[in-house]
């Protein structure tokens, strides 16, 4: 009786049934909101998606847009603040993929009259000028105007990290190094040490090197002794000394951090960075390999990093992160010798 017990229990568990149900990951909560949408039961993915944290619900935004003809319907049945954002983002998307000019200009149009719905619903609400910096980037306002966007949105969620990302995007779009750099550096001076919660200047950094289009310009520009020293000195005041907090502000900058320390040649703390991820993120690579494909791919770094690893490390493979066994097993060796 006990054995029949101990299955029937396994079974209520494996079906997420048990008394204390499993913890949903970040991508479980929104492959469950792309459920809801794909069933339209709109209802329930409002209540779904003002349940999520803040922290994810631009992440959940940018990802729904993706099924815009899912995201019509909804906003047709349910025009409420999710589904304009949705569908403003879904529009920022289509735009990339036109090449007309005057169709892009209709689009975008049409995106930032969602967004001043968006306002008129929720004043208060940040997601709306989050949204705005990305698509009045596009519209081609100029970076006063969306200044002003991100000096509203930090009136309202003053460590909203999507929206320093945005216009950190927006001074990359621009060209303007300078004014970025300034920007990134004042934002992180604002972030308390230790929380791990703002990289800013690194993810400036690594805007600038992504111009470069091979890969040993972009370490040579990540090894400048100025670039260097600000690499690790953001790593060691956000992230070396802090507890690990694991949301999807901190995924997005640590798979960040972890390449930039790699191209920066601060490998020690790379490594370290990258074990901690394999801990915590199951799909470290998915980052890397949507940002570094081609001749930005990933297994140029992987196959770096592990010629650089000890040697008594490198004798043993099972000693190597789960995440690094099964890359280095789909990618080839990719730098010569």
């Amino acid at each position: 009786m006990k054995q029949v017990l101990q299955q029937l229990f396994g079974a209520f568990s494996a079906a997420g049934l048990s008394p204390r149900p499993r913890q949903q990951t970040e991508d479980g909560r929104i492959s469950a909101l792309h459920a809801l949408l794909q069933k339209q039961r709109f209802a329930e993915l409002n209540q779904q998606f003002a349940r999520l944290p803040a922290e994810l619900q631009f992440p959940a935004l940018q990802s729904l847009s993706c099924n815009g003809k899912a995201v019509e319907n909804w906003l047709l049945l349910q025009p409420n603040l999710p589904a304009l954002l949705a569908h403003a983002c879904t529009l920022l998307a289509l735009t990339r993929k036109l090449s007309s000019p005057l169709e892009q200009h209709t689009l975008l149009q049409e995106a930032d009259d969602c967004l001043q719905r968006a306002h008129t619903l929720a004043p208060d609400d940040p997601l709306p000028f989050c949204v705005g910096i990305a698509v009045g980037c596009a519209l081609g306002k100029d970076m006063d105007t969306l200044e002003e966007r991100f000096a509203a949105l930090r009136q309202r969620a003053p460590r909203h990290y999507w929206g320093q990302l945005q216009l950190v995007l927006a001074y990359t779009e621009r060209r303007d190094d300078a004014g970025m750099l300034a920007f990134a550096r004042k934002m992180h001076r604002r972030s308390p040490r230790g929380d791990g919660c703002n990289l800013m200047p690194v993810l400036a950094h690594l805007q600038i090197a992504s111009r470069f289009e091979s890969l040993a310009d972009r370490e040579a520009y990540c090894q400048r002794s100025d670039v260097h020293d600000d690499i690790v000195r953001c790593y060691l005041r956000s992230l070396a000394s802090s507890h690990y907090v694991v949301n999807a502000a901190t995924s997005h900058q640590r798979n960040h951090m972890a390449v930039a320390l790699i191209l920066g040649g601060a490998l020690r703390h790379g490594l370290r960075e990258l074990r901690r991820l394999d801990g915590y993120d199951p799909q470290v690579w998915r980052l890397l390999a949507a940002n570094w494909r081609e001749n930005r791919s990933p297994a140029l770094i992987i196959d770096r990093l592990q010629r650089h690893r000890p040697a008594r490390k490198a004798s043993k493979p099972a000693a190597l992160p789960t995440v690094l066994r099964s890359s280095l097993s789909q990618m080839t060796q990719t730098i010569p010798g």
